[in-house]
């Protein structure tokens, strides 16, 4: 049963209770999803696990384990691509990578300090952490294999195979651990055959983006209702942006006018970005010369991707025309 099955159904109960028991079975609210309303998509299955999101603390073994240990966290080498830490066990961050980098090293700073027998729950959450690290260099990888494939799958069964015999067994907080950041290792390396590596669909290369909006934040805003003083702010920014683009090419103008060998930055940085980009398939240019359909499978008979290309394009118009609303040409 899909997603908006079983809300459609649980929507259909009379009872609050039996809503909910279904509902909770799924681990889902009854909350109307935008992505429904749009045609040919079925953004549950476009869902995919994120490796950055992790989050652990160990702080039942007492102030003096915690200080061993944050002084071995400080005594641990600088090393290229990732944080190092003066101490861990008492700051507070929301910062997914540094959550990563914590989890790569606190077994080496704790494993030594924590005992087996005085500190059981500490130690197998250290367990955890250990086989939660050996999913996250699978899930990280750029390229994947049969055996990649495989032994992932195998850690993601003994990581969860420890979760549900030893931690969660121990656990007396009440928490309710079905839930979907932790659900989604289930479809981990199926997610990575149907759609690809992790890397593909990672938003942590464009963190960066967010400075200029969060300097916007943090010093232009009186941090109440801020989205409209957000938007507004960076609206102007985009206009300078703008406004400076069209200067810079207004000089270049002028320069090439009074010297025919003058040629811009950017023609420099495009001429030579062109030079060494031998497999980049698109590019700007004029508008080309009409051409039948007959000729253009005859210009590209070798390849595949043209084979009966009218047919398939007169197919995807018909599907894609309608599903947006769009009349076909001549009404039919």
């Amino acid at each position: 049963m899909s997603i908006q099955a079983t809300i459609t159904e649980a929507q259909s109960f009379s009872r609050q209770e039996d809503k909910e028991k279904l509902l909770m079975s799924q681990g889902l609210q009854d909350v109307d999803n935008a992505f429904s309303d749009v045609a040919h998509t079925d953004i549950h299955s476009a869902v995919l696990f994120y490796h950055l999101h992790f989050q652990e603390c160990i702080k039942s073994v007492g102030q003096q384990i915690q200080s061993e240990i944050n002084v071995h966290f400080d005594s641990m080498p600088h090393w290229c691509n990732i944080n190092h830490f003066n101490h861990v066990m008492d700051i507070s961050f929301s910062d997914g990578s540094k959550y990563e980098d914590i989890s790569k090293l606190i077994v080496f700073a704790a494993h030594d300090v924590i005992d087996r027998g005085t500190h059981a729950l500490p130690y197998l959450l250290l367990r955890c952490i250990c086989e939660y690290v050996n999913i996250d260099m699978y899930a990280a990888l750029e390229v994947h294999t049969l055996e990649t494939i495989a032994v992932g799958c195998l850690a993601i069964m003994e990581f969860t195979q420890l979760l549900d015999v030893s931690f969660f067994a121990k656990d007396d907080s009440g928490k309710n651990w079905a839930y979907p950041k932790w659900h989604a290792y289930a479809h981990l390396f199926d997610d990575i055959e149907a759609k690809g590596a992790t890397w593909n669909t990672n938003t942590k290369p464009n963190k960066k983006c967010h400075g200029p909006i969060r300097q916007i934040y943090l010093r232009r805003t009186n941090f109440k209702n801020i989205a409209e003083q957000v938007l507004r702010l960076d609206h102007c920014f985009l206009i300078v942006h703008s406004i400076c683009l069209d200067i810079e090419d207004y000089d270049d103008l002028i320069a090439s006018q009074k010297d025919p060998s003058y040629s811009s930055s950017a023609d420099n940085d495009e001429h030579f970005n062109n030079d060494l980009d031998t497999t980049f398939h698109v590019k700007s240019g004029a508008v080309q010369n009409e051409q039948t359909f007959v000729a253009l499978e005859q210009e590209h008979a070798n390849n595949n991707a043209f084979n009966r290309f009218c047919i398939k394009l007169a197919n995807f118009l018909s599907d894609s025309l309608p599903a947006h609303k769009i009349p076909l040409p001549g009404g039919k």
